[in-house]
């Protein structure tokens, strides 16, 4: 684990304190405009920004920061997946296995990207909890659809390294 966390916080200092700020700055516009906006916020508006999207009742700035979100988490993930191909080829020939080395950098990037979730859920909820009612289950599913979306950058770099 320590090692993943210096790759994160290497990635961190390339990369990603851009695209965190980048979030945070988006996050807070989401909610500033969803609080200040004249109609009545209700539980599909605030699962729009906690990143569950209902096509239908969506407008174009929920779209936006959902799309964000998705493309923040692929790029991320797939940045962290492949950073020993990219910054230090020597590490992967001591490795004992590869595939046992990604594994468990699945593992760390699941855990990360559980707690920004959690983070974002948790804040959007203080935030308007006198609208909107705590949800366990909207949480799981929030950190749900992230977590997949990890997966499926996973096995896409998986895929690639194969056929590689």
């Amino acid at each position: 684990m320590r090692y993943e966390f210096q790759v994160i916080k290497r990635l961190f200092k390339k990369h990603y304190y851009k695209f965190l700020l980048v979030l945070l700055f988006f996050f807070i516009s989401m909610i500033v405009v969803t609080y200040i906006n004249p109609t009545e916020i209700t539980k599909n508006v605030f699962n729009s920004l906690v990143g569950i999207p209902k096509m239908k009742e969506m407008s174009l700035l929920d779209y936006l920061w959902n799309l964000f979100q998705v493309f923040m988490i692929i790029y991320m993930s797939y940045n962290y997946f492949s950073y020993e191909e990219d910054n230090s080829i020597e590490f992967l020939s001591l490795r004992k296995h590869y595939f046992i080395f990604l594994f468990s950098k699945l593992i760390f990037a699941s855990i990360i990207t559980t707690m920004i979730r959690m983070i974002i859920y948790i804040t959007s909820y203080f935030i308007f909890q006198e609208y909107v009612k705590f949800s366990l289950v909207n949480m799981i599913i929030c950190v749900a659809i992230y977590l997949s979306i990890v997966l499926f950058t996973f096995i896409f770099y998986i895929i690639k390294r194969i056929l590689k």
